[in-house]
């Protein structure tokens, strides 16, 4: 059941696509199976570089950290060794034990234990001083040595005797210290041990060695971790290397919004303080890999891009270019011109149909030689049919109009006698001899003209001052052919039509001109006029004039016209009528210049 709808839902996307130009659907091809794609591969591919160098910076933060733990455990390491041999020397315990009888025997024994090389090492390994105290009233302060009672008061000895523990570290800051190496004052972490190896119950003896302090700093400060480092002892930075940890200043505090960006973070135990490591603001050379590799990228992006659009683009033009040829020629054959295609031969399926059509266009030219031979001999006849039509059109010309002038110079003539009756029964004489004699169906337009002044002289002796009037051809214009009595015919339509029925007098004017290779015929009144509908209609009538029409029409004159000008001229002639009721009404007629 799925594979049957999932079949249909193909067959559909499928019809959808039929709509589409081949040029559409190569570029839909391009999208869906290339661009995409590609754009999916590579941002996978720039989501797993991206996610490795996450993680390896990741990695280096957390390697930064371990790496200053193990520094400063080292440097404190040495230290605190050198506090296990005060321990375990029995020779210092002893002279801190010992009761003095006497200032001289004091100093005596202090010389003796000055001669101990671990008095005189220490400060060679990262150690800024030394100091032991005993709960001893014979001693003397000075040099390495006090008495007890005088660190009571601290808040070093206070934490040492809270803790419970034997070795202790403790950072602070000293107002009264001098470090005679460094110069710096202030910042003091001290490895504080009870020396109390020999005898739990012996006096109280204390070992205090104070860690140079400076020479971790710029160990910190001078290594490049390429990050900020932030070694916080509580709210305290101990040590860092953004310039905040100057041994002359009080501790910093820690801030957690100095936590911006990627950062690691480690606790580290020493001793009896938790001390967190922070290392913040991790410089990554990501930049500089991308930009080692934007030649490759290039590549890639001309690979999997331009490279199937180029090549998308010629098959495109290779196919449309022999369909639309193609289709060049069938528009042809609407036209009923069966060309061959030439110079195509390929074996794709667009060649395939071009053979098809080649086969197509030779097999219809036979049929056309056979099946459609007697057709034409049909035509013929038809043709002579429609000349002897013709012919009586000819002759179904009313010439009504003559016979109205000449009453009218008989009722003349026998009213009075004028010379003017000669001119115009000679006018008559002309017209009724060139309306009779058929001997040539097309004349000149200055012959058409000469009908048409005859016929408006003999209209005006008719109608007197009624009718008016007025003739322009371009001299050009005169030796071009037209049938006979067209003219003529429209000029008859606007003095019998227009004219007649009018009770004052009107104006008829003929235009004729050379435009653009045509010949523009205008005939105007200023008659009666009629209707716009009315006007729509008989311009339909007359443009779409044939024998049947003629045959079923009561205008015979202008629709005869339309169709001797339209056997004459083709589908090249144009009639247009323009009428304003009760105004007038004007009849251009456009023609191909013919002179022969």
């Amino acid at each position: 059941m799925n594979s049957d709808l999932l079949s249909k839902f193909f067959k559909r996307q499928i019809k959808k696509l039929d709509n589409y130009t081949l040029k559409k659907k190569l570029y839909f091809l391009y999208f869906f199976c290339v661009a995409i794609p590609v754009i999916v591969t590579n941002g996978l591919i720039l989501k797993i570089v991206y996610d490795s160098e996450k993680a390896s910076r990741k990695r280096n933060l957390e390697n930064i950290a371990e790496a200053v733990e193990y520094n400063i455990t080292s440097s404190f390491s040495n230290a605190v060794t050198i506090t296990n041999d005060m321990y375990t020397n029995r020779i210092i315990s002893k002279f801190l034990d010992t009761v003095y009888t006497s200032p001289y025997d004091y100093y005596s024994a202090y010389d003796s234990l000055k001669r101990n090389y671990i008095l005189h090492q220490s400060l060679g390994l990262k150690i800024s001083n030394v100091i032991l105290y005993a709960d001893n009233d014979t001693i003397t302060n000075g040099g390495k040595f006090a008495k007890v009672s005088e660190i009571t008061n601290t808040e070093w000895y206070q934490y040492l005797s809270s803790s419970g523990r034997n070795l202790i570290i403790f950072p602070y800051y000293d107002y009264n210290k001098t470090n005679l190496y460094t110069h710096d004052t202030g910042r003091t972490i001290s490895i504080i041990r009870k020396l109390d190896y020999y005898g739990k119950n012996s006096l109280e003896k204390i070992v205090k060695l104070d860690v140079d302090y400076s020479i971790i700093q710029k160990d910190i400060t001078n290594t490049k971790y390429d990050a900020k480092v932030y070694v916080c002892d509580g709210d305290n930075i101990i040590f860092s290397n953004d310039g905040i940890t100057s041994g002359s200043k009080e501790f910093s505090k820690w801030n957690e919004g100095n936590l911006k960006g990627e950062y690691a973070e480690k606790q580290m135990h020493l001793y009896s303080r938790d001390w967190d490591i922070y290392i913040v603001g991790y410089q990554s050379n990501m930049i500089e890999r991308l930009r080692d590799n934007i030649p490759i990228f290039f590549i890639l992006i001309l690979a999997n891009l331009l490279l199937p659009i180029t090549i998308m683009y010629l098959v495109n033009q290779s196919n449309t270019r022999r369909i639309f040829l193609l289709g060049e020629y069938l528009d042809k054959v609407k036209e009923e011109k069966f060309d061959m295609i030439t110079g195509e031969a390929s074996v794709d399926e667009i060649g395939y149909l071009i053979k098809n059509y080649n086969l197509m266009v030779l097999k219809m030219e036979d049929l056309i030689q056979v099946v459609y031979k007697d057709k034409l001999e049909r035509q013929e006849l038809n043709l002579a049919k429609q000349q002897a039509e013709l012919l009586a059109l000819h002759s179904q010309i009313n010439p009504h109009f003559m016979f109205n002038a000449l009453e009218s110079i008989r009722m003349r003539s026998l009213i009075k006698n004028e010379d003017e009756t000669a001119h115009i029964i000679g006018k008559l004489a002309i017209l009724m001899r060139k309306s009779v004699d058929w001997g040539a169906d097309t004349i000149t337009i200055k012959e058409e003209m000469d009908f048409v002044e005859a016929y408006l002289q003999l209209q005006r002796y008719r109608f007197g001052n009624k009718l008016l009037y007025q003739i322009q051809v371009e001299e050009a214009c005169l030796r071009y052919k037209i049938p006979k009595l067209t003219i003529l015919t429209f000029v008859e339509n606007s003095c019998v039509h227009g004219i007649e029925s009018m009770s004052n007098e009107g104006w008829i004017f003929i235009y004729i001109t050379e435009n653009e290779g045509s010949v523009t015929i205008e005939v105007e009144d200023t008659g009666i006029g009629m209707t716009e509908e009315q006007a729509k209609k008989l311009q339909e009538y007359m443009n779409g004039s044939n024998i049947e029409t003629i045959e079923n029409s009561e205008s015979i004159g202008i629709l005869n016209a339309c169709v001797r000008l339209r056997m004459f001229c083709g589908e090249k002639f144009n009639i247009k009528i323009d009428s304003e009721d009760k105004v007038g009404t004007t009849i251009v007629i456009k023609l191909p210049i013919i002179t022969c």
